[in-house]
């Protein structure tokens, strides 16, 4: 008899059940079956396991050995199996959207279903990050791909641009810039606008323009890191912010508040970032559906325009 993990699972229940027919019921099968089993598994090792009376049995010096070598030996299989099980088990691709549906304007909702529809078997599950957690999600692990705006901080990641727009500046109706049909960036550059934290340095100097009066800008109100946070501190505070155009169609627009074309500014760019080093095919089939669609929808995006990589 070749012994396999279920004879060694009867011997293991009668040790440990001290006998046969208890060890029977615990293993779902017939008495006479166990002892066979047992007596088959002595027959074949040439030593006694166990020693029989009237009182049940007892394992014999060799059976201690035994039983301990059988509940390792158990312990490998039970492992092995479950590890195959888990690969069987397709694993979710976590796709970070900063600021949601905004991640990628109006191409974040074809992008997602591009994918789906080439990839069916691969469950997608949505991270919606804040400005910070884009970057730093992917460096934490936390989600597996992203569509994030730069300028990226982290030297880490793989970032492939897609497209840019446009940018705008929003502010209340009552602010005195309100009613300009545009404005360039030297009209606002000293202008109170929206501090940020916990968030890369030249993300910050970009919406902030600090790149451009290379010094900080005067910030005011409660910071903001959601697009929530920002809608309402722009509501009721005396400040402005640069935004992106798609940020103002699909997040801020509201009565009380005006967006107006930034005419001078460097436009907001969109990319699709991930971790070199993952070896997940989906992860690169992802960033290629993402270039596709920008390439074939770019029109969609009012003033957008395809970066180099994705033309």
């Amino acid at each position: 008899m070749d012994m396999d993990v279920r004879h060694m699972k009867m011997f293991v229940a009668v040790a440990e059940e001290g006998s046969i027919r208890r060890a029977a019921q615990k293993c779902f099968t017939a008495q006479p079956q166990v002892s066979q089993v047992i007596r088959r598994l002595e027959r074949e090792i040439g030593v006694d396991l166990l020693e029989r009376s009237h009182r049940g049995v007892e394992l014999t010096p060799a059976g201690v050995v035994f039983l301990d070598q059988a509940r390792h030996l158990i312990s490998r299989f039970d492992h092995a199996v479950q590890m195959v099980r888990d690969t069987a088990v397709v694993r979710p691709l976590v796709v970070g959207l900063m600021a949601g549906q905004i991640a990628a304007a109006e191409l974040t909702v074809p992008i997602m279903r591009a994918f789906k529809t080439a990839y069916p078997g691969v469950p997608i599950k949505i991270h919606e990050c804040t400005f910070e957690e884009q970057f730093s999600g992917l460096r934490d692990g936390d989600v597996d791909i992203a569509l994030v705006r730069p300028p990226c901080s982290e030297d880490r990641l793989t970032i492939l641009p897609l497209f840019h727009e446009p940018r705008m500046v929003c502010m209340s109706k009552s602010h005195p810039l309100a009613d300009a049909s545009n404005l360039s960036v030297d009209d606002i550059l000293y202008e109170p606008m929206i501090d940020m934290v916990n968030v890369p340095r030249k993300w910050v100097d970009f919406w902030l323009l600090n790149d451009i009066r290379q010094e900080p800008g005067q910030t005011r109100s409660t910071p903001a890191v959601t697009i929530a946070e920002l809608k309402f501190t722009l509501m009721f505070e005396d400040v402005l912010m640069p935004i992106a155009g798609s940020a103002w169609r699909m997040g801020l627009e509201d009565p009380s508040l005006k967006a107006i074309p930034l005419i001078d500014a460097t436009p907001s760019e969109i990319a699709v970032a991930f971790n070199p080093e993952e070896t997940r095919p989906e992860i690169r089939a992802f960033a290629d559906c993402a270039r596709e669609v920008s390439r074939l929808m770019i029109d969609r995006i009012p003033g957008g325009d395809l970066c180099e990589l994705s033309r």
